[in-house]
C-alpha cells in the first residue's frame, strides 16, 4: 500500500503588482493519498498550474502550508528543499522539456545519474525505457521523437527515480485525441507500478474522468466536482 500522503493547510497565492493584487486561490485545505489518482479541473487562467508549482515547490505560497507525508515543505532552507525536489517530487510537463540534442536514453540517464551510481542509473534507465515500449527508439535524437515519444521520455524522466510524488501539468494538451488517452493509460499504469502518489491539472474532462479523484479549482478554491 501506498502510505504517501500530502496535505495543505489555508494555502494562498498572491501575485503583488503596484495598485492591485491577484489573489488565485486562498485559504485552500485540501489532502490526497497515495492511494488515490488525483485530477483538479478548471477553466484556463483559473491557476491550475500555479497551485501545481505551489504544491510541487517550484513557486512558494504567500500563505499557508504544503506538507508530504508530514513534513512542511515551507519551512525548509533551499537546500532542503532543493533535496525534496530532488528526491521525492517529479513533474510531466505539457511541453515536455527535453534536450533535443540527446538521445531519448540520455534524457532519462541524465535524471537517473543526479540519484545514483552511473551503473544503477544505467539499469534504471533501461528498465524504464523498456516500461515505455520505446527500447527500439532509446538511440533516436529526442527532437526527431514523434510527440507522444517525447511525452513518454519525458514520463520515463520523472518516474526513473521513483519519486513519492508525481506531478502533471496538463500531460496531454499537445496530443491528439487517441494519443492523449494512450499517455494516461501509461501514466497511470506506471504510477500504479511505481507506487507514486499522483496530480494532475488539466482543462480536459475526459482525461480527468481517468483518476480516482476530480475537484475543480473554481472561486479561488478547490472543490471536489459533485460540489463545485
Amino acid at each position: 500500500m501506498n502510505n504517501v500522503h500530502v496535505e495543505v493547510k489555508q494555502l494562498s497565492k498572491i501575485y503583488r503588482s503596484p495598485g492591485e493584487d491577484i489573489k488565485v486561490f486562498s485559504g485552500v485545505d485540501w489532502t490526497a493519498s497515495g492511494e488515490k489518482t488525483v485530477a483538479i479541473i478548471g477553466e484556463s487562467g483559473v491557476g491550475k498550474s500555479t497551485f501545481l508549482h505551489v504544491l510541487g515547490q517550484l513557486t512558494p505560497p504567500t500563505e499557508g502550508s504544503v506538507c508530504l507525508n508530514g513534513s512542511d515543505l515551507t519551512v525548509l532552507d533551499d537546500n532542503e528543499r532543493a533535496q525534496v525536489l530532488k528526491n521525492d517530487i517529479a513533474f510531466v510537463f505539457q511541453f515536455f522539456q527535453l534536450f533535443n540534442d540527446l538521445t531519448l536514453r540520455e534524457n532519462i540517464y541524465i535524471a537517473a545519474r543526479m540519484n545514483y551510481s552511473e551503473k544503477e542509473a544505467m539499469e534504471r534507465t533501461d528498465s524504464v525505457i523498456d516500461d515505455l515500449g520505446l527500447s527500439h527508439r532509446k538511440d533516436h535524437i529526442a527532437s526527431l521523437l514523434s510527440g507522444g515519444e517525447k511525452q513518454r521520455t519525458a514520463i520515463g524522466r520523472a518516474l526513473v527515480k521513483d519519486p513519492a510524488l508525481l506531478l502533471a501539468d496538463e500531460p496531454t494538451g499537445n496530443l491528439d485525441e487517441r494519443h492523449s488517452e494512450e499517455i494516461m493509460d501509461l501514466l497511470l499504469t506506471l504510477q500504479k507500478k511505481r507506487n507514486c502518489a499522483f496530480v494532475m491539472v488539466t482543462h480536459n474532462r475526459a482525461m480527468a474522468e481517468c483518476c480516482d479523484e476530480i475537484y475543480r479549482l473554481e472561486h479561488r478554491r478547490l472543490h471536489p466536482l459533485e460540489e463545485a
